[in-house]
């Protein structure tokens, strides 16, 4: 089943696009969720080691379960000034 993900900043940046759409059995973890992005853009490997996830705008750890309806978003540290 297809799942989307939001992509911020260096992750956008990195892949070229604002969301990505994953084929992945469901339901899965993000952990899970983090394997077949990096299979399919392996640029964000090192990226996504230090990124945080959402689900439903609240920030989750990797064990977090995702059944297909939710927003799931990863967010990658950032920097300003």
């Amino acid at each position: 089943m297809p799942l989307k993900v939001l992509l911020f900043a260096a992750a956008r940046q990195r892949v070229g696009a604002g969301s990505v759409e994953l084929d992945i059995e469901l339901p899965s973890t993000i952990s899970d969720v983090c394997e077949v992005l990096v299979a399919r853009y392996p640029e964000l490997e090192g990226l996504v080691a230090t990124s945080r996830w959402a689900i439903d705008q609240s920030f989750v750890d990797n064990s977090a379960k995702v059944h297909g309806n939710e927003e799931i978003a990863l967010i990658p540290p950032v920097s300003g000034g």
